[in-house]
């Protein structure tokens, strides 16, 4: 676990902390890192070695769209190998997932939520249930309910966030689909939370709070979840 201080940040994009990192220093050096939103999510670096002087910074976002944690700004590492660990709102992931065991860390690409490891140079994704361990290669990834934490071996910066597992969207809209014909109220509900929860999530890091509990939540005029 990382050996650093602990530090609190301002969920705002715009307050960092800064850690310099020597040659051959540990990551763990990094410490803990805590944002002050809502969620009050830490991030911390559990492993990895610096191959050379590097700048690790580190700022927050509140959560918003299908985020169940703050999101998480990392720059500096370059490519290096290292286990990015962050913890979610375990109620806040049951009300909106229905279960904490579809949760994973994610990573912002463009405008999409997908898994961290997917942003790795190379390694094959493995998803891990449990705590993290130094047995674990680049690609391994994972989740510890225990202590309501998400967890990722990558060799990539960039924005990070506990987000819902992407098949477990698909899995859903195709149960919705085979039952939506029997039963179509109740899918038009769910079509509006999905709506709500996953199709504003593309632009999670763009929506405010406010806007998100304003929108419209409709089903596509004319499709067969369309009861207006």
């Amino acid at each position: 676990m990382g050996v650093g201080q602990h530090i609190v940040l301002e969920a705002d994009g715009i307050s960092t902390y800064q850690k310099d990192l020597a040659t051959a220093e540990d990551f763990s050096g990094f410490g803990t890192v805590a944002s002050n939103g809502s969620n009050t999510t830490s991030a911390e670096i559990l492993a990895g070695t610096a191959s050379e002087g590097r700048s690790l910074v580190a700022s927050f976002g509140l959560a918003s769209g299908s985020l169940v944690s703050d999101a998480l700004t990392l720059s500096g590492s370059g490519d290096e190998t290292f286990v990015l660990q962050l913890n979610y709102n375990e109620s806040l992931a049951i009300a909106n997932f229905g279960s904490e065991d579809v949760v994973r860390l994610g990573w912002l690409h463009g405008s999409s939520w997908e898994l961290a490891v997917n942003g790795n140079s190379e390694g094959i994704a493995n998803f891990v249930m449990g705590a993290w361990n130094d047995s674990y290669a680049l690609g391994t990834y994972g989740l510890d309910t225990d202590a309501n934490t998400v967890w990722a071996v990558v060799d990539h910066s960039g924005a990070f966030a506990a987000v819902p597992e992407p098949s477990s969207i698909f899995a859903l809209f195709a149960l919705m689909v085979i039952i939506g014909f029997r039963n179509r109220r109740f899918v038009n509900q769910i079509l509006c939370a999905l709506h709500r929860r996953f199709v504003l999530a593309s632009a999670a890091n763009l929506t405010t709070e406010s806007e998100e509990k304003n929108a419209v939540l409709l089903p596509p005029k004319g499709s067969i979840f369309d009861f207006r």
